[in-house]
């Protein structure tokens, strides 16, 4: 949990400034309410599947192995985490990058 804490703080924090550098400032209201529906629409139906993934296995404490369903949802979620972040990695400090890395704190 301590993890998820930790993440669900950093992410944000690189996330948004990207979106107002990248996002032309008409549309950036926009831009941003479209992420907090995406952001919010997937924490809520993870949290459907994952409750309906427990219920189908039977997870609780007299049968612990219930919680392996889950758990390998959370591994694959994890896995494409850290595709996606490789893969715009490689894509912003490639050619077509939106210039994410040549952001100098304090300048204007």
């Amino acid at each position: 949990m301590g993890m998820m804490g930790i993440a669900f703080s950093l992410v944000p924090a690189v996330i948004w400034p990207s979106v107002a550098y990248i996002v032309e400032q008409k549309r950036l209201g926009t831009a941003l309410g479209l992420m907090t529906m995406i952001q919010n629409s997937g924490m809520a139906s993870m949290n459907y599947f994952l409750g309906l993934a427990n219920d189908t296995a039977h997870a609780g404490e007299t049968n612990p192995a219930g919680y392996h369903p889950m758990l390998l949802i959370l591994t694959g979620v994890a896995l494409m985490s850290v595709v996606f972040a490789v893969a715009l990695r490689i894509r912003e400090t490639g050619p077509h990058g939106h210039g994410l890395e040549t952001i100098v704190a304090g300048s204007s």
